[in-house]
């Protein structure tokens, strides 16, 4: 069962952890760099994730999932916040050879059942700064990913504003 309704959008940001980029070899970007998942692509918790046979690199990345309450237009960072209804774990599922040889992100990244969400949508409130979370991916019990969205480029409220000019 999935935490929040069907949304009206998924927009998602690419290289947004400095370690990330510094792991890659690549340059911090000057400006945050958008993708958007389909539709179809969102799924609950437990929900499976069907691997597509035009894919042999599927891959995951663990990201943290906001979920806007109200339609936000021109706002400022510093207000962005408050149009945040909650937070949720998401899993960025990848077809890492079609983004590759699509040289863009939509196929790849936005195939049925490739962004589960969940288990619980946490209302901002409880959260606080979204700037000190801790995001983290195991896999049969082993870590494979261990972050802190202080290592974010854009902070979560820099994305909010500038997704909504």
């Amino acid at each position: 069962m999935l935490p929040i309704e069907r949304p009206g959008k998924i927009v998602c940001v690419g290289l947004n952890y400095r370690s990330h980029a510094e792991e890659q070899g690549r340059e911090v970007p000057e400006r945050p760099m958008l993708f958007a998942k389909w539709a179809t692509s969102l799924i609950g918790p437990g929900d499976p994730i069907v691997l597509p046979p035009i894919s042999s690199a599927v891959d995951y990345e663990a990201e943290l999932g906001v979920v806007i309450g109200s339609r936000l237009k021109g706002v400022s960072a510093e207000n962005a916040l408050e149009g945040v209804r909650g937070y949720l774990c998401a899993n960025d599922v990848s077809a890492r050879d079609l983004q590759r040889g699509d040289k863009q992100y939509a196929r790849g990244k936005s195939l049925d059942t490739f962004c589960p969400v969940g288990p619980e949508l946490v209302p901002a409130a409880e959260v606080g700064d979204p700037g000190a979370l801790a995001i983290r991916c195991l896999v049969n019990g082993e870590v494979r990913q261990d972050g802190n969205t202080a290592d974010l480029i854009f902070s979560v409220a820099e994305l909010i504003a500038f997704v909504a000019e």
